[in-house]
């Protein structure tokens, strides 16, 4: 939210979100964003122990939310893609779908804090 608020109140960036869920922090953001859609989408971090089967079905989530995401971005005259976690790969792979620049701000360290 902070980078959301920052470029809005800076920059005068329009933005534009795409959340997992809607929440409290959809709307905290409103005020500084143009648009915004509710797009629940897998992670891609996984924990060893998980069987075969959910890791594809995972997989084959991450991949199909990336299409929506890139067509979104498409529709939305969007030029740059920022992901703060590095759980959540869509936004690389539909920013790269979509041939628009992808900026990754990670929050955590992989398997060290998961």
């Amino acid at each position: 939210m902070e980078t959301i608020c920052s470029l809005k109140e800076h920059y005068e960036v329009e933005n534009v979100a795409i959340f997992p869920c809607q929440g409290p922090i959809v709307s905290k953001c409103l005020p500084y964003i143009r648009n915004h859609q509710i797009l629940g989408y897998d992670w891609w971090m996984s924990n060893p122990t998980w069987n075969m089967l959910l890791k594809l079905k995972m997989l084959k989530g991450f991949w199909s939310s990336s299409i929506q995401i890139s067509k979104y971005i498409q529709s939305n005259g969007i030029n740059k893609v920022i992901t703060h976690s590095i759980v959540v790969p869509q936004g690389a792979i539909a920013a790269k779908l979509a041939g628009v620049e992808h900026y990754w701000y990670l929050h955590e360290y992989g398997d060290v804090d998961h």
